[in-house]
């Protein structure tokens, strides 16, 4: 095995990336320091971060509840601003996102997000890849990419998860077909959003998404949408196609099918209520569009969510 050696000049040496870590790194960096922070593990935190989901205590008063004057003792500073930053941007306390607002908070991190409210918590796909051009590591232009309905990534992530754990013949070149088409995809909305190609400005697209899922059993028509967004259904249908790529019918089919899988994470909860919930009174029809969407059945998709880690 080879080891690299890389020598690096620094002011201020933060070994250990927990929220003392993190506090100490980002203070320094504020006061003008060049700061160094190592961190052997893929998120910052320490036992709050999502390998350990512990909450924050800090230095605070949270022993003394009883006591005069020490109901509200917690500790300030940068400590008060995670907290802060979490109670507002993260309402549905995902951990995963967590991790994303100690990267933020960090320096010269170069994106910004928040979790939309609602009662389903984001769903965040981490992933690493070793690439190399030859004998030259590969590095993309960025460390981060976030995808807006990152749903249509989920049936390639999944092929690449089970190949990887199961290798048939010709894994190689299957792993490496799925990366560039994932990677294809995740370039392509990236640049979509970011360049502004679409048709719906972002607040008809929150209002399409909102009235999709307002009521999943229902099953909200096109006609209904463009009715109720002040479109014509034929001028609707036109500009659907250009912002989405696909007819309205086949999205809102896809959307009650990703409300479902997301649904079925829930424990205790069986597959004929979530068919019903979502306006099937079909088990086999919900089966075979489940299938359809996703690769897998809906109790396989359950079971394959629960084995593998890479969500």
């Amino acid at each position: 095995m080879s080891v690299s050696k890389i020598s690096l000049s620094t002011d201020v040496l933060v070994a250990g990336g927990g929220l003392s870590g993190v506090c100490c790194a980002v203070a320094a960096a504020r006061a003008g320091s060049k700061v160094v922070l190592l961190q052997d593990r893929p998120m910052l935190g320490g036992n709050a971060s999502s390998e350990i989901r512990m909450h924050i205590v800090g230095a605070d008063g949270h022993m003394t509840r009883s006591k005069e004057l020490e109901v509200e003792a917690r500790e300030g500073g940068i400590i008060e601003e995670i907290r802060l930053e979490t109670a507002v941007r993260n309402p549905q306390r995902c951990a995963e996102v967590f991790d994303l607002i100690l990267w933020e908070i960090c320096p010269q991190t170069v994106f910004r997000f928040a979790a939309r409210p609602g009662k389903t918590p984001p769903t965040i796909a981490r992933l690493r890849f070793s690439v190399t051009e030859g004998d030259v590591p590969f590095r993309p232009s960025r460390t981060f990419y976030i995808v807006e309905n990152a749903w249509d990534l989920i049936p390639t992530l999944q092929r690449l998860v089970q190949e990887a754990e199961h290798p048939g013949a010709y894994a190689r070149w299957k792993i490496k077909s799925e990366i560039c088409l994932l990677s294809a995809k995740v370039f392509e909305g990236t640049h979509r959003r970011e360049t502004g190609q679409t048709v719906f400005n972002d607040e008809i697209r929150e209002k399409i998404s909102l009235l999709s899922l307002s009521d999943p059993a229902a099953r909200i028509q096109p006609e209904e949408l463009a009715r109720q967004l002040g479109f014509s259904p034929d001028y609707f249908t036109r500009l659907f196609r250009r912002s989405y790529g696909i007819p309205p019918k086949t999205w809102l089919l896809k959307q009650r099918l990703r409300h479902a899988a997301a649904m079925l994470r829930e424990p205790g909860v069986r597959v004929s209520e979530v068919a019903e919930a979502h306006g099937y009174a079909d088990l086999y029809l919900f089966s075979r569009q489940f299938r359809k969407e996703f690769g897998l059945s809906p109790t396989e998709w359950r079971q394959a969510r629960r084995a593998t880690d890479f969500v």
